[in-house]
């Protein structure tokens, strides 16, 4: 599990415990690689403008996709932002902000009838601590302040909040999972270049963004800034707590599929006449079928690769039942229930997902599925 590779080498040690096959992990000399830099994703996007503002609030469609290098979503070969993409980021923050900025007494930290300079800094820290996932910096309160106390005479009180908003948004502090805040420690990099011990506040986010695609929650955020979070246990109990919430679930089924390439199945191009039940509708009972396997293996089943590539317990629909030749009463095309699969049909590499997205439009490809 993720708690498990999270605590796997501690301080350049062997690990005090072990592995799950009582087999000691041995860490010496390991020592981690350059980390790029990256950037949030679309429903990364979306995720953390719902926990930021509310669900109320509407992320929109602007925000740009991943880009298409054959890699999953949120490597940062996949994030570059081209003109095109700055445009769109541009369009999402304000988008963003005009709903939020309707609404002034919902953010402000005072009566939106008597703004001051201490009730635009105290606004300015709140959402810009939410924003930012961690406390401001002096010169980031500074440029934020002043972008509100240095707007011309005549603009409102909500102009005035929906520049800061998109401006937040738009930040690079905002868009980007910052990583060099944190302390230098002894060891070096291969090529003699310094290591830095991440931040606590930049464990908080690596967490969140991972487990949960959307920003940290109160209980991160505080043991954050308890200085908990460089400690291996308290990361492994977080990490265990946060695979208990609903939100893993998504972000555990978009690694699978897209670590399968198979989350665009939709788009698999087949000839009708060979292959008769292929339509957007089974297309789409696929790709659900393995979201579903993927969520109760991983967080309600063991939870091993073993059983990932071996179970033959699935959901799967009405459709499905008729594709793979077991009888299912009671299911229909929305209507969804757990069955045992023919023998044939073990774990995921045998799912139609996966057999449909590596085989050609006429006739299968042994050689693609290998």
């Amino acid at each position: 599990m993720a708690a498990l590779a999270l605590s796997g080498c501690k301080g350049g040690d062997a690990n005090d415990g072990g592995t799950d096959d009582g087999e000691e992990l041995r860490c010496e000399g390991v020592l981690p690689d350059f980390t790029p830099l990256r950037r949030i994703t679309r429903p990364q996007f979306a995720n953390t403008v719902h926990d930021l503002f509310g669900p109320d609030i509407d992320p929109g469609m602007d925000f740009p996709l991943s880009g298409d290098t054959g890699r999953f979503s949120v490597e940062s070969d996949a994030n570059v932002v081209t003109e095109f993409g700055a445009q769109a980021i541009f369009d999402a923050s304000e988008f963003v902000a005009a709903q939020v900025s309707a609404d002034p007494a919902r953010w402000l930290s005072c009566d939106p009838g008597g703004v001051d300079q201490a009730c635009v800094v105290a606004t300015v820290d709140a959402l810009g601590a939410k924003a930012f996932r961690r406390p401001l910096l002096d010169a980031e309160r500074d440029v934020l302040v002043g972008l509100w106390t240095g707007a011309d005479a005549d603009w409102s009180v909500e102009e005035r909040l929906g520049m800061l908003v998109s401006a937040l948004l738009q930040s690079p502090q905002f868009l980007y999972l910052a990583q060099g805040g944190g302390t230098p420690v002894d060891d070096a990099a291969t090529d003699g270049s310094p290591l830095v011990r991440i931040s606590d506040y930049e464990m908080a986010s690596r967490l969140s963004y991972m487990l949960w695609d959307t920003m940290p929650d109160d209980a991160l955020m505080q043991a954050a800034a308890a200085g908990e979070l460089h400690e291996v246990e308290e990361i492994e109990a977080q990490v265990r707590r946060m695979l208990e919430d609903p939100r893993a679930a998504s972000s555990i089924e978009r690694f699978h599929l897209e670590w399968l390439g198979v989350e665009n199945v939709a788009n698999a191009q087949k000839n009708q006449e060979i292959y008769t039940q292929f339509d957007p509708e089974l297309a789409a009972a696929m790709e659900e079928q393995t979201r579903r396997f993927v969520r109760d293996t991983v967080l309600a089943g063991e939870g091993s690769l073993r059983e990932l590539m071996t179970s033959r317990e699935s959901e799967i629909d009405g459709r499905l039942a008729a594709l793979y030749g077991v009888e299912a009463p009671g299911l229909g095309p929305d209507v969804w229930g757990s069955v045992e699969l023919p023998a044939d049909r073990p774990g995921l590499l045998t799912q139609a997902s996966f057999l449909s997205t590596y085989s050609h439009e006429i006739a299968t490809s042994p050689v693609e599925r290998g």
